[in-house]
């Protein structure tokens, strides 16, 4: 894991075939955005 708690985004390592909704790396990235999306719409 990189800093803050993210996966790191390292298109040479990344197995797409292996991906899924619940894989780290997607789920990392799927937390950030939808934060990003709830302080929005309270501001």
């Amino acid at each position: 894991m990189s800093r803050k708690g993210l996966m790191e985004q390292d298109l040479s390592k990344l197995d797409v075939p292996q991906l899924h909704p619940l894989s780290p790396e997607f789920v990392s990235r799927l937390a950030t955005i939808n934060l990003a999306l709830v302080i929005g719409k309270m501001n």
